[in-house]
């Protein structure tokens, strides 16, 4: 089971996350807006001096499918370049936002494309559920860094 956040890092939403994967000795992936990851920089680190994998999700979220390949290649080059300048690190993985794809993006985008199987949907900040109950262990989960 793999567990992802998507949208990050934000201010207090990214630490609570931490701390919680933290407690319980868990690792993940987190997927960073390139525009978060500019006004963030510390919490990016903070997530790389944590252990957890950073990916690349775009640099403001858009509808991939709707670009141009040389507007997807400035999304994925700002992004790895606002990473790279927190962190040191350039993302090796990528989560399409709202998980749009088709050919252009394939093949513009030279790095694994990261989905998930089980949405927490906690985007739509309703109570928590237990999403993993009854799935089975090859899975990746999906969450927001949100600010509650």
């Amino acid at each position: 089971m793999a567990l992802t956040f998507d949208d990050g890092p934000r201010a207090g939403s990214t630490d609570s996350i931490l701390n919680t994967l933290n407690q319980f000795d868990v690792k993940a992936t987190f997927f960073m807006l390139g525009q978060n990851a500019q006004h963030y920089p510390s919490l990016v680190n903070k997530v790389k001096e944590n252990g957890h994998a950073i990916g690349s999700h775009s640099f403001n979220h858009p509808m991939l499918t709707k670009l141009t390949t040389d507007d997807l290649n400035k999304q994925v080059s700002q992004t790895d370049q606002a990473i790279y300048e927190a962190a040191h690190i350039y993302p090796t993985l990528f989560r399409p936002p709202y998980g749009a794809r088709n050919q252009t993006v394939d093949q513009a985008i030279f790095k694994p494309l990261i989905e998930w199987n089980i949405d927490s949907e906690d985007w739509k900040k309703t109570k928590c559920v237990n999403t993993a109950q009854n799935h089975s262990t090859k899975c990746t989960l999906r969450f927001y860094s949100f600010d509650a």
